[in-house]
């Protein structure tokens, strides 16, 4: 497949990722939206980002697996000086070794594979919700809490209906 294929294959899919009603302010399509919302974040493998499942990896509890025990994880993260001599009475800059350093570089690509799924679902639940319920959850940190928060709010307001359509 070449690249030109390649982009316009991403760009449909990307393209078919959005096309989730968007939800009322009033929540009268909140059960379709919900469905909808859940089968294509389901659908992109999303999921559990979406219902909090996803762990996010912790940079130095996977560096701490293959890390030498008399380095501390954390000398990966500082500039060691090319001699690898003590700094100007700051103590000793431990070079890390290739190894560690390709831990760390697997540690972090980890990282930044879970929040990009967390900004893809953030994306998802923003792009489809009104802009006053998206300045009230817009600060939240996770999808999970983003999703909970709309979840809250409408379930609500959706059980409000029932009731009021049952007098």
């Amino acid at each position: 497949m070449g690249p030109a294929v390649h982009a316009m294959s991403l760009s449909n899919n990307l393209f078919n990722f959005y096309s989730v009603p968007k939800l009322q302010n009033d929540g009268t399509n909140w059960i379709m939206y919900k469905t909808w919302l859940r089968t294509v974040i389901g659908a992109k493998g999303l999921m559990r980002h979406l219902d909090g499942t996803a762990q996010q990896p912790s940079l130095l509890a996977n560096l701490s697996a293959t890390v030498q025990p008399k380095t501390d994880p954390l000398s990966i993260l500082i500039a060691p000086e090319a001699s690898g001599s003590a700094s100007k009475g700051k103590g000793k800059n431990i070079k890390p070794s290739e190894a560690e350093l390709d831990a760390f570089k697997k540690a972090l690509e980890k990282l930044e594979e879970w929040e990009q799924k967390q900004y893809l679902v953030k994306q998802q639940i923003f792009l489809t919700i009104t802009d006053s319920l998206l300045l009230h959850v817009q600060a939240l940190d996770h999808a999970h809490e983003v999703w909970n928060t709309v979840c809250r709010e409408f379930e609500a307001k959706t059980m409000m209906v029932q009731v009021d359509l049952r007098r």
